[in-house]
């Protein structure tokens, strides 16, 4: 190796140490991609932070939770990993190493008020996908109680990643490791090439040949967000579902399309919604493996139970084509619809209203002790109007997010309510 004459011995000795160093270089996923793309296109966005915030009712060692969150990082090298260009397009590489980003906040002097407002800006910290870390975690120790905060960026996790996170904070892991992310990107980019990666996307091109983007009002990423909570009873969407051999998802994917049809006034509705993509033997690896794919159904003429059936036939076929994504969900439609069914078993009711002024997920009792998730929501959103429902033992606890440019808070407050009473017509 040639060095510049002006280097001393131990810069060189620390180069050629680096340069020694093992290191796993890739392509990503498209998907993967377009986030790293904004993340660079808009450097000050946290659009594409991904967290968990937990509020912890037991007494918390932050050594002993420093020692687990690094154990994560080194089981999990994809959270290790940052982006660059490479002559194929971008790439990621991961670190052999790396000391997790764990920060110890001493809150006990501030109001709730002021850590609530202390939450809110770190949260909003945006990513470096350059130089990373990509994985970072802020203790707020509390007098009776601390709050853990942890953020991923999007670009190395979905939310089946985060509670495979969570689940590990306080499980006993295999010693074996799971395959690494890399693998699976490799294995799905040679799939896309392949007969079953091209007649997927047949599918999905002959599904939306012609359609027009589901528009709902004109905006900028770049406007503010707002929202509005939904509390449901899931016995009575369950019963329903019973009664037409369907599931949650479809039941609540055409009560969508109806609210969705009166809102714009056209009957070929098109919503986007992510699904997990993940299969054996990548169930255990953190990494971004959702997919985005866009529903489209036209409604003219179809009665509740009609579209019900047609919804059950559109779904299964399209879980069946999951393996692509819809190469991008932003032509097509305004509209994002989330169903969770993954946290159902962790996080239970009943939730109640907390001194820091935070919307609750539920509590979760834990081998630590009890525990209360806690939402932090983004001032901006990716995609205009987002639905966001989680079904949590006998309720459905849903959110509308929305850029404030399209809905007031009464439009938005009404379109609930709209859900709420065309939920309520499938049951008659």
């Amino acid at each position: 190796m040639r060095y510049h004459p002006g280097m001393s011995t131990d810069k060189r000795a620390r180069l050629a140490a680096l340069l020694a160093e093992p290191r796993s270089v890739g392509p990503t996923t498209w998907s993967q991609g377009t986030h790293v793309m904004h993340q660079w296109m808009v450097p000050t966005s946290a659009a594409s932070n991904m967290r968990s915030t937990l509020r912890l009712l037991h007494p918390v060692d932050p050594d002993d939770w420093r020692r687990r969150l690094q154990a994560i990082l080194d089981r999990h090298p994809v959270l290790r990993s940052t982006y660059d260009l490479a002559a194929y397009g971008i790439c990621q590489r991961v670190q052999p190493s790396q000391p997790v980003s764990f920060d110890i906040v001493d809150a006990r002097p501030w109001t709730a008020e002021a850590l609530s407002r202390r939450l809110s800006v770190d949260a909003h910290r945006p990513m470096d996908v350059y130089r990373g870390p990509l994985f970072r975690a802020r203790l707020y120790q509390r007098t009776h109680e601390a709050i853990l905060q942890l953020e991923v960026h999007h670009a190395a996790c979905d939310l089946w990643s985060l509670e495979l996170i969570l689940a590990e904070l306080h499980e006993t892991v295999p010693a074996s490791l799971p395959p690494p992310y890399l693998a699976y990107v490799a294995r799905h980019l040679a799939w896309l090439k392949g007969p079953g990666g091209q007649a997927t996307a047949d599918w999905w091109r002959g599904l939306l040949a012609g359609a027009s983007r589901l528009r709902i009002g004109p905006s900028e990423e770049a406007d503010p967000a707002a929202w509005v909570g939904l509390q449901l009873d899931a016995s009575t969407a369950r019963r329903v579902c019973r009664t037409h051999g369907c599931t949650l998802f479809v039941l609540l994917l055409s009560v969508f399309q109806g609210v969705l049809r009166r809102l714009t006034g056209r009957t070929d509705i098109l919503i986007a919604s992510p699904v997990a993509n993940r299969a054996e033997p990548f169930t255990q690896t953190v990494g971004l493996f959702a997919n985005a794919i866009v529903y489209r159904q036209e409604l003219a003429g179809l009665t509740p139970e009609a579209l019900l059936a047609r919804n059950r036939e559109l779904v299964s076929t399209a879980i069946e084509h999951q393996g692509r994504s819809v190469e991008t969900a932003e032509p097509f439609t305004d509209v994002l619809f989330l169903f969770q069914q993954y946290q159902k078993a962790r996080w239970t009711g009943p939730t109640s209203p907390n001194d820091l002024g935070l919307r609750s997920g539920g509590f979760a009792q834990t081998a630590d002790g009890l525990e209360e998730i806690l939402y932090i929501e983004h001032d901006t959103i990716n995609t205009p109007l987002v639905l966001d429902i989680l079904e949590q033992q006998n309720t459905l606890s849903g959110v509308l997010r929305y850029r404030t440019t399209i809905l007031t808070q009464a439009q938005a407050a009404a379109l609930l309510e709209d859900f709420t009473q065309t939920l309520q017509s499938f049951t008659r």
